[in-house]
């Protein structure tokens, strides 16, 4: 099975988040085989380990003015946390220099789409996953469909912004939409799946981000003793 892994490796077959919510367009939730492969490559220039360190300034910098946000303000760690994920995630992609808030629409919008991408995987959401060709039924799972133009609107806007930019010359600075754009023979994307692969940064990092820069919070403020093991282990190293 190893030696057969690219042919014996796939996932369930997920008509109602995956071909329905997501067009068939989310990497998260695409079958194995050709589009599969490419976006995977794709993502690799960006994800892979080595080019992750290159991330490691702004990192730091984001770090920096959360921990500041938290002095100024604890009782709302969990939006400052929030703040430094979605920040983050959209520079990395969109090349994005000004502050994303956990409150601007754009971040509420994915957010929401993600609560509905969560509800819809539920085991028996949906009769469709039972049923395929339910989902050739004009009335039926209206509100999936409203949600991929959501989600088809949001990325696409993205990426145009980007190809704007460079269009008029502006220095956004390097991130993985423009990279995308600059390099489309190297990976063979139409720009509706480069939408889409780039809005995975977001549905992929900004809950699991968040959720493990509070619970590091919420641990260090329960557990004061371990706090102090771990900061003087930091200070050792």
């Amino acid at each position: 099975m190893e030696k057969q892994g690219g042919s014996l490796a796939d996932r369930p077959r997920l008509v109602a988040a995956g071909e329905i919510l997501n067009g068939g367009l989310s990497v998260i939730l695409t079958p194995a085989g050709s589009m599969w492969r490419r976006m995977r490559r794709a993502l690799r220039t960006h994800l892979q380990p080595k080019s992750a360190e290159e991330y490691q300034p702004l990192h730091m910098s984001h770090a920096k003015n959360m921990v500041l946000d938290i002095l100024e303000d604890p009782a709302n760690f969990q939006n400052h946390a929030a703040t430094y994920a979605a920040t983050t995630i959209t520079k990395v992609a969109y090349g994005k220099t000004t502050p994303t808030s956990a409150t601007d629409p754009d971040a509420i919008l994915v957010r929401e789409n993600f609560q509905i991408l969560r509800k819809t995987m539920r085991p028996g959401a949906y009769l469709v996953d039972m049923i395929p060709w339910l989902k050739y039924l004009p009335w039926y799972a209206q509100d999936l469909k409203r949600g991929f133009e959501r989600n088809r609107q949001l990325n696409t806007d993205q990426l145009n912004r980007v190809k704007q930019q460079i269009q008029s010359n502006v220095d956004v600075g390097p991130s993985f939409v423009r990279y995308m754009l600059e390099n489309v023979q190297l990976h063979g994307l139409t720009e509706m799946e480069m939408a889409f692969l780039a809005g995975s940064f977001y549905a992929a990092g900004f809950d699991t981000t968040t959720l493990a820069i509070c619970t590091v919070l919420m641990a260090a403020a329960c557990f004061p003793e371990e706090q102090a093991k771990v900061q003087a282990e930091l200070a050792r190293s």
